[in-house]
């Protein structure tokens, strides 16, 4: 089974500069209408949760 990324959008600050989204190496993470999302391109390798400043990113 794959994991994937989930953030947890109330300990997100849902930057747009976001440190976890510029450590995708997918671009699975998006940012659009001011808000942020994992899309399907998410591999479950970890290095957004490494990244993110506010602890808001899991794997499930």
């Amino acid at each position: 089974m794959i994991k994937r990324a989930y953030i947890d959008l109330e300990a997100c600050n849902q930057s747009e500069d976001c440190s976890a989204r510029q450590h995708c190496s997918k671009e699975a993470i998006k940012f659009e209408d001011g808000k942020i999302y994992v899309n399907q391109l998410c591999t479950g390798c970890g290095k957004c949760k490494r990244h993110c400043d506010n602890k808001a990113i899991r794997l499930i």
